[in-house]
């Protein structure tokens, strides 16, 4: 997909162990971090940002290091 798209690449993935090494293999563009059920067609809700804090923090980490762009599909709703 990296060689055939010329336009900006933008993954969206959860944020799995297996799908960033992916992603850092592929060099896109950007990543947008959303949270992944099994039976979902399309993303119905965002992610739990304060709940995946060091999880996310630490994948955005190794993306930035190799030059990649991320952003958050988060959950608007505030947290009690």
């Amino acid at each position: 997909m990296r060689k055939t798209v010329k336009t900006k690449l933008n993954l969206e993935m959860a944020n799995s162990e297996e799908i960033l090494r992916i992603a850092l293999r592929v060099k896109p563009d950007m990543v947008t971090f959303v949270p992944e059920k099994r039976q979902e067609l399309t993303t119905e809700g965002g992610l739990n940002v304060q709940a995946n804090r060091k999880p996310l923090q630490e994948s955005i980490r190794r993306l930035k290091k190799e030059g990649i762009l991320s952003s958050l599909f988060i959950d608007g709703t505030p947290s009690r």
